[in-house]
């Protein structure tokens, strides 16, 4: 991930223990960008040679975002602050950028396994919240509403589409998408019930349990959506 650059293998014999955040508080800020800085120096002098085109250097802003997140005390409020940037347009490429580059900078420093798995998670998580920002509003508002338990309590759900309508999610788009993935799903569970069928038939204990969890998973989301599609078509 270091941009390429091969490692240096220095260790900084520095501890990062006791920052209180879910990656300690050893490369943030300003400090990281000194961090990165110094690498950079270091490869530079065992290359011998520079690196055509100037390497991505994260600022102290992207720093300062990244470390909002970082220091969040629990992986709970990681996603909560990750959710918060997206929402004031603050999640940027810039950001995935600077997580990506100081995961590659404490490689290359030698810190700690937890460390860097922790960047890795934060960076995948950035990753994939900025791809499903791509998301059509109908698709988004499905896939929070069959998180809802619709089947059993229709009022959250009736909410948020009545929001969702009134703001960038189109009725007509959205029942259009949601029909599409109830024919997709019911076309496949015909097939997949008569292989469960065929499973019991032959008394396939190891499979048997698998398809029997993976038909109610079906089923329920069928289930769910027809919800979805009733509640719809009645506002």
């Amino acid at each position: 991930m270091g941009g390429g650059r091969k490692k240096s293998g220095r260790k900084s014999g520095r501890k990062t223990g006791g920052g209180g955040g879910v990656v300690a508080r050893s490369l943030f800020e300003d400090q990281a960008v000194a961090a990165i800085k110094e690498v950079e120096e270091q490869e530079v002098e065992e290359k011998g040679e520079v690196e055509e085109g100037p390497a991505y250097v994260p600022t102290p802003e992207d720093m300062k975002m990244l470390n909002s997140i970082l220091g969040q005390p629990a992986w709970e409020k990681v996603e909560a602050r990750v959710q918060e940037l997206q929402a004031g347009g603050q999640l940027t490429e810039n950001l995935l950028q600077a997580a990506v580059h100081l995961l590659g900078v404490c490689e290359t420093r030698g810190e700690p396994e937890e460390v860097t798995q922790m960047l890795t998670k934060v960076a995948s998580l950035v990753a994939y919240t900025l791809s499903s920002s791509h998301l059509s509003a109908e698709l988004i508002l499905i896939d929070v509403l069959m998180k809802l338990e619709p089947e059993v309590n229709q009022g959250p759900a009736k909410e948020r589409m009545v929001d969702a309508f009134a703001g960038e999610a189109d009725k007509g788009n959205f029942l259009e998408s949601l029909q599409e993935m109830l024919t997709s799903l019911l076309d496949q569970n015909e097939p997949m019930e008569a292989l469960l069928e065929k499973t019991v038939e032959e008394n396939q204990d190891e499979s048997f349990t698998g398809m029997i969890e993976m038909v109610k998973t079906r089923k329920l989301a069928c289930a769910r959506m027809k919800v979805l599609i009733s509640i719809a078509e009645g506002l």
